[in-house]
């Protein structure tokens, strides 16, 4: 990083490392920036707010996730609404015991291909390798499935470090710009949509806004299909537009709406948001699923590597 860089970037740190947001603060420490530039007292500094983050998330965002379950699911969710409640309901379970669940939840709604069958109903373990933090919560009768995901230290820095080998010399000198600049700006996801006029869409993927994951599975396939359709017409009339997104607590992240309309027959593969909380700005990533995407996301072509069964590097469904 040039010697100017350098300077900025450490003052910014020095101003505002504590109360800095956690998608800069996890960028420095765990991206690809080199951290040898950062001054001692100044890393001192981040690890001390990476630390208050995520007391932040503890305390102040999870117990409002609430507000974006009615929004998907309305006023009558059984969704926890306090710090002890959710505490109380939300576990860690292996991926055999979310294998099992969805399955008894299976009803026979919907036709699901061979290889998603194949895996659904195998009992063989599935392996957890790089399995992140991730806390489930079936609400009565199993009508849906909850999960809350925080990025482990490792995942963090897997994710950010992906893009930038593939860069060349001029992209990596205006990503680490587009760092420092968005650093004392310290208002990414309020004016994401000033910041995608500027960078690319690969330089803003590098300041993590998933770091907190919450995940909807609605286990009534044709209640979840009529929503998720509603949802897609929604996104589409409003361009993305986040302003056409109204919730309680938190504010849709401009452009970054999606439909996940990536399936073979063109059917929407569930909604997916990036919210970010109104009072301290901390990124949520929101999805809501019917039990058929998450069948296919977690045993069938979609599989993410997390699911993969006996940790090929492969994934043993389509070979790829």
């Amino acid at each position: 990083m040039e010697s100017d860089l350098t300077r900025r970037l450490n003052e910014v740190v020095s101003k505002k490392g504590i109360g800095m947001g956690p998608s800069i603060t996890n960028l420095i420490l765990y991206g690809p920036v080199d951290r040898g530039l950062i001054t001692t007292e100044n890393l001192d500094i981040l690890k001390k707010n990476e630390i208050l983050i995520k007391s932040n998330y503890d305390n102040h965002i999870i117990p409002k996730l609430h507000s974006i379950v009615r929004k998907f699911i309305g006023n009558t969710s059984s969704f926890p609404e306090t710090k002890r409640e959710l505490n109380y309901a939300f576990r860690e379970c292996t991926p055999e015991e979310r294998r099992k669940k969805l399955r008894d939840s299976y009803r026979k709604q919907f036709k699901i291909d061979n290889i998603t069958s194949k895996h659904l109903l195998s009992d063989e373990r599935i392996s957890n390798r790089g399995e992140e933090e991730v806390a489930y919560y079936f609400t009565k009768n199993s009508e849906y499935m909850f999960s809350i995901r925080m990025k482990k230290e490792e995942s963090i820095s897997g994710k950010l470090k992906i893009n930038f080998p593939k860069m060349n010399d001029i992209e990596r000198t205006k990503f680490l710009y587009s760092v420092v600049n968005i650093a004392e700006d310290n208002h990414l996801w309020e004016r994401y949509n000033h910041h995608s006029g500027t960078y690319s869409r690969e330089n803003l993927d590098m300041f993590l806004a998933d770091l907190l994951g919450l995940e909807m599975v609605d286990m009534n396939y044709e209640r979840a299909e009529r929503k998720i359709q509603e949802w897609g017409e929604h996104i589409k009339r409003s361009g993305r537009n986040h302003k056409a997104f109204k919730f309680h607590n938190f504010s849709a992240v401009e452009k970054r709406a999606d439909d996940h309309s990536n399936r073979d027959d063109g059917r929407p593969g569930g909604i997916h948001l990036i919210l970010y909380d109104k009072l301290l700005k901390y990124p949520v990533e929101a999805r809501y699923l019917s039990i058929k995407d998450k069948f296919e996301d977690s045993f069938g072509k979609w599989a993410q590597h997390r699911y993969k069964f006996h940790g090929k590097k492969s994934n043993p469904s389509t070979g790829k």
